[in-house]
């Protein structure tokens, strides 16, 4: 997941890889990670975007897509339900302490 968290993952092409069926695979990565597969995928992407945030210019639109979100309203809606910000206070506080 971490390598390909800016495309479209869904459950059953996971589990198929490894040669499980999906409920076996969501069950065996809940008892292992803690988390389901969604919030693991979800905590990557905003995770990335934060770095994106930090480290970079790049419009909003442009780092929801990159971190495999549907849309830039869908990003920020998500990224301030995570951090209790929004992605663009999060960038403004995080680059004047750089």
């Amino acid at each position: 997941m971490e390598k390909y968290f800016g495309e479209k993952i869904v459950l059953k092409n996971i589990a198929d890889s490894a040669s499980l069926s999906p409920v076996f695979f969501h069950t065996v990565f809940v008892s292992i990670k803690h988390c389901s597969p969604a919030e693991y995928l979800l905590n990557i992407r905003i995770s990335s975007a934060k770095r994106f945030l930090r480290g970079t210019s790049r419009p909003l639109v442009e780092i929801a897509v990159q971190c495999g979100f549907g849309s830039q309203a869908y990003f920020c809606c998500v990224f301030k339900k995570i951090t209790g910000v929004s992605p663009k206070k999060y960038r403004d506080e995080k680059q004047l302490l750089l």
